[in-house]
């Protein structure tokens, strides 16, 4: 699956303060927005205060996004003081604080800087669920076309389905959904 978000420039306004592009607030512009630009975590304590916390992905998926977790455990009633950093560089984040040990469980938004990626892989899983094996991976049109252009033979065998253009789907008044296209490469 080969995710394009080329439409837009993928960058951070230098205008924004670093400080809060990890945020939900923080989240740039994408070619391919999902899930408004954002990913879910869910923070859970440990049994007793000191203790590492849990940090997980929630939704969407990002199976190659990794995640520095230096979350502790607090004292009782003593507040969610994690915070989470990310940036648009690669694909890591990093969550450090303390969340109280009364507290079951804690979700946290914040921004998700390769949104394209976790649109491939819900998109993958959503094939899966439906019966359709998926051969390869997820992938980046400018990994993809790198890839491509290294190895011309196998790029005479793939197969592009292409969606209708924005232009396409911002026209069509009868709010339907356009037909895919197929082009044989």
């Amino acid at each position: 699956i080969v995710v394009d978000d080329s439409f837009f420039k993928r960058e951070i306004p230098a205008s924004w303060c670093w400080s809060d592009i990890a945020y939900d607030y923080g989240c740039a512009p994408s070619g391919l927005t999902f899930y408004e630009n954002t990913t879910k975590f869910k923070l859970t304590p440990g049994a007793v205060p000191g203790s590492k916390a849990n940090v997980e992905v929630e939704y969407p998926l990002l199976p190659t996004l990794s995640i520095e977790n230096s979350v502790v455990t607090g004292e009782p009633n003593s507040g969610n003081n994690n915070s989470y950093r990310t940036q648009d560089l690669s694909l890591s984040g990093r969550f450090y604080g303390s969340i109280p040990v009364n507290r079951e469980v804690i979700y946290e938004t914040n921004s998700n800087k390769f949104p394209h990626l976790s649109c491939g892989y819900e998109f993958e899983r959503f094939l899966e669920k439906s019966g359709i094996n998926v051969n390869g991976t997820v992938e980046d049109i400018q990994a993809y076309d790198k890839r491509m252009a290294a190895n011309p033979v196998s790029s005479r065998n793939s197969h592009h389905i292409l969606s209708g253009t924005l232009e396409d789907c911002i026209d069509n008044k009868q709010n339907k959904q356009q037909p895919l296209r197929r082009d044989h490469s």
